[in-house]
């Protein structure tokens, strides 16, 4: 792995994002009461539906985009890109949510450049819904993972993101992101391309 894709990497899985004016505070993304990993919620794919579109911001150092298909066929495609200030792209992540019975799940898997994979090929991470109300919906891993919650909460054209993991029995931010909607097709990266 290259340094600047192990950067990312420590980035988004064990390294807090300093705040700054952009990111939401704790308050603004859900935190569920009680301990957790709590139990998957029956919903349908289709009730996050809110989440679709295009969407981009400022964190982990570049800028991150972040585009997420209409439910259909039971399930939501997305995709996940981290550019460097640099302007290198150095993190990729397929994204999935799926329909399992009467539950959802997110799957993803994160990439470096070449399209090499970080985690095992067979194995990779997944989070069951287990929070879903009005726009906000949290996600958690059943097993020890990086992240182990992952939340999300729409207002408006901005689309918060919070992604925790467990240190010492205790879940602790690894980013808080916000991101806004964009046009398909026009990420922050290709606009400062442009000079835009």
């Amino acid at each position: 792995m290259r340094i600047p894709a192990l950067t990312a990497f420590l980035a988004m899985t064990a390294l807090t994002v300093v705040p700054g004016p952009a990111v939401p505070s704790a308050e603004d993304v859900p935190q569920p009461p009680g301990s957790y990993p709590a139990a998957p919620i029956t919903a349908d794919v289709a009730d996050l539906a809110w989440m679709s579109g295009a969407w981009s911001g400022s964190g982990l150092g570049g800028s991150v985009e972040e585009h997420w298909t209409a439910p259909a066929g039971g399930s939501m495609l997305g995709m996940f890109r981290l550019v460097s200030s640099e302007n290198k792209a150095t993190v990729f992540a397929l994204l999935l949510i799926e329909q399992h019975g009467e539950h959802v799940v997110y799957h993803f898997r994160h990439f470096g450049p070449g399209h090499k994979p970080w985690e095992p090929l067979d194995r990779p991470l997944v989070l069951d819904l287990v929070r879903l109300k009005d726009k906000e919906a949290v996600f958690e891993s059943s097993v020890q993972s990086k992240p182990r919650r992952l939340a999300f909460r729409r207002d408006g054209d901005r689309l918060f993101i919070r992604a925790q993991s467990e240190r010492d029995g205790r879940l602790e931010d690894d980013l808080m992101l916000e991101l806004r909607r964009i046009r398909p097709g026009d990420s922050t990266t290709e606009r400062r391309d442009r000079g835009a």
